[in-house]
């Protein structure tokens, strides 16, 4: 069989052997697929980034959150004060609604 050419939008245009049954769909699949724009690529990167980020931070509250606890529990005391590096955290009351339920048990 003769190759084909694709051109056009697609990821790697050029020459390609010919295979019985081929379909425009799997010339194109053949050929990368369609072109994507890279900026694409990095408004994914950054919305991945953005969510992997909010996911750290708020395990960040968590565990200093939790030093606050267990820092009170060897000082054998009732209650624990909130760390100022994390008082303005929106999640920042039922982090330590948590933590304190586990003091007191």
């Amino acid at each position: 069989y003769r190759p084909f050419y694709i051109s056009g939008e697609v990821q790697t245009p050029g020459q390609y052997p010919y295979v019985p049954d081929l379909t425009v769909l799997r010339a194109m699949s053949i050929a990368g697929g369609v072109r994507r724009a890279d900026g694409q690529r990095y408004a994914r990167d950054m919305i991945n980034a953005k969510g992997e980020f909010d996911v750290l931070q708020d395990q960040r509250v968590r565990l200093i959150v939790r030093r606050a606890r267990i820092e009170a529990q060897i000082a054998d005391k009732p209650t624990f004060d909130v760390p100022k590096e994390v008082a303005d955290d929106p999640k920042l009351a039922s982090i330590v609604a948590d933590e304190m339920a586990i003091l007191t048990a």
